[in-house]
């Protein structure tokens, strides 16, 4: 579980400075920060639940992973919907940035569930 979480933190923090410098530059508001939080803590209870369907069957595990990539895409598009009301001056930014964390919260799930070096 830690090969797991440690990967997922260090993605947050590399995300929330990238966030903040790029917020000197752009106009990109500060409680965006929350966002690699909130997609790191879903990314951990996803992988609890998924690890667990990898015990039971190949088709649960399947099913499980699949419906956790939708979730997990379905909740980026309700963040994006969310910050470009809360925030309509930066649309661009928030939404290309909250879909690189989707990206990246996949890949890192994906590569910890499929066991890819």
């Amino acid at each position: 579980m830690n090969r797991f979480i440690v990967p997922n933190v260090i993605f947050a923090l590399l995300c929330m400075s990238a966030i903040y410098f790029s917020s000197l530059k752009w106009t990109i508001p500060l409680t965006f920060m929350l966002v690699p939080v909130v997609f790191t803590a879903l990314n951990v209870f996803m992988y609890k639940w998924v690890k667990g369907a990898v015990e039971k069957s190949p088709m649960r595990f399947v099913n499980a992973f699949m419906s956790t990539v939708t979730i997990k895409l379905l909740f980026t598009a309700a963040v994006v919907a969310l910050l470009i009301v809360l925030y309509p001056s930066s649309k661009a930014p928030l939404a290309l940035g909250t879909f690189f964390i989707y990206i990246g919260v996949t890949v890192i799930l994906s590569r910890a569930l499929l066991k890819i070096k």
